[in-house]
């Protein structure tokens, strides 16, 4: 188990003693997720996985988004959390599903008001019952076949608590800069900038994001001027073994990047996830 930040601070209280306070404020839990291959048909209906097939209530359709380059696409199914068996849920519903879903097909970077609909998170609540379903067999007229969009192979994965802190803090002398970035790997939240194949998954429930480029809260704020308050939701790393893999086409988003659902806060306090929103970064 990583440690956590107040049995951690005190080793680094001499250097960043002055900035305890906004440390304590910043810190946000995680779920690190530590995958392992698993069938689907050794994964309990309702059980949280990356990849596979979904577990879906009565009355489900699958999500497609008519934006893309290559036309109607249906999403890919990304990941499922049971959200009762999670260690941490900061602000997340405390029993239920989430269904992740995201247009491998056409990667969109999330940039514009356009890539409106290239993502999608469902809640389900408790109680409903559940059911497995196949990928979609037959398409529209028009549209790009199921196999085309990519789907992935099921892992199971282990979660465990990991505190988290922003990449960086306002430092304009540059005092903390070693001590901070000792506690962030300390805490195991820092990865190298250049990710290659040797590197661990990074992927992860809330907290804060392991970025590969600028701090994403700014292109938020560009779309959605009214907007505030963004928090991190989901972090889906790219598969780098046979683990966590395509099942036809190059897995990789971008060139070895990170998907990021994104979620206000008082949206994921409604239960507003109908309001998430995705962005691709890569190296």
């Amino acid at each position: 188990m990583p440690p956590r930040f107040a049995e951690l601070f005190p080793k680094y209280r001499q250097q960043l003693g002055r900035v305890e306070s906004l440390l304590e404020s910043l810190v946000l839990p995680s779920n690190r997720l530590y995958l392992s291959s698993i069938s689907d048909g050794d994964l309990a209906v309702g059980a949280s996985r990356l990849g596979g097939r979904p577990d879906v209530p009565e009355g489900f359709k699958w999500p497609r988004w008519e934006g893309g380059e290559s036309g109607p696409t249906p999403l890919s199914f990304i990941a499922q959390f049971d959200l009762s068996t999670l260690p941490e849920t900061a602000g997340l519903p405390e029993a239920g599903w989430l269904l992740f879903f995201y247009d491998a097909l056409n990667q969109p970077w999330g940039y514009e008001p356009t890539d409106q609909g290239s993502s999608v998170v469902l809640y389900v609540a408790p109680g409903k019952k559940l059911h497995r379903v196949d990928f979609p067999e037959k398409s529209p007229p028009g549209e790009r076949a199921w196999e085309d969009a990519t789907g992935f192979t099921p892992c199971s994965f282990r979660a465990v608590v990991e505190d988290t802190l922003p990449e960086s803090l306002p430092n304009p002398d540059g005092r903390w800069d070693v001590s901070y970035s000792k506690l962030r790997e300390e805490l195991g939240g820092i990865v190298p900038k250049q990710a290659n194949w040797s590197e661990p998954d990074m992927h992860r429930l809330l907290g804060w994001p392991d970025l590969l480029q600028n701090d994403m809260r700014e292109e938020l704020q560009q779309l959605f001027p009214r907007g505030s308050d963004w928090m991190l939701l989901l972090q889906v790393d790219s598969p780098r073994d046979d683990r966590w893999r395509a099942r036809r086409q190059d897995p990789q988003w971008g060139s070895g990047g990170r998907i990021y659902f994104w979620i206000q806060r008082k949206d994921l306090a409604a239960r507003r996830f109908d309001r998430i929103w995705t962005i691709l970064q890569c190296t």
